[in-house]
């Protein structure tokens, strides 16, 4: 998994979770970050941010915006 951000504020904050519901093992992203091994399986944005997720290095493959509703 690729993270990267959009438009992010300086108090930008995404958090992973390996279980659904926001449950199970954290990891916390605060700026774009490279690959990394972590599959998750929930995620919660800050209000009013939005990041996408690629599947690929280098922001490639079918990335995804994730943002609060």
């Amino acid at each position: 998994l690729v993270l990267a951000t959009a438009a992010q504020p300086a108090s930008a904050q995404m958090e992973l979770f390996g279980q659904r519901g926001f449950d199970g093992a954290r990891f916390a992203l605060e700026a774009e970050r490279g690959s990394f091994s972590f599959t998750p399986r929930s995620i919660r944005v800050a209000e009013g941010q939005a990041w996408q997720l690629c599947p690929r290095p280098f922001f490639g493959g079918e990335c995804v915006e994730v943002a609060q509703s």
